[in-house]
């Protein structure tokens, strides 16, 4: 479940946006991978708030700066 797509732009782009995501009240980010699917969830106190599904592995708005603007 390692794609260069998920280890080049997905991870990257969350550790890359950590501290103004902690600055927003993240408190955790955690990456789960299930055969190559995308999907980035904001919860709130355990009720999903975003769900963002990709695609076919594309990478066009589950990234770092898409939860930050979503929060």
């Amino acid at each position: 479940a390692f794609t260069p797509t998920w280890s080049q732009k997905h991870l990257s782009s969350f550790v890359e946006k950590l501290e103004k995501l902690k600055s927003k009240g993240v408190d955790t980010i955690a990456c789960i991978l299930v055969n190559d699917v995308f999907v980035c969830i904001i919860d709130e106190d355990g009720v999903v708030k975003v769900f963002n599904l990709e695609e076919g592995g594309t990478f066009t708005f589950s990234g770092g700066d898409d939860m930050l603007k979503a929060l």
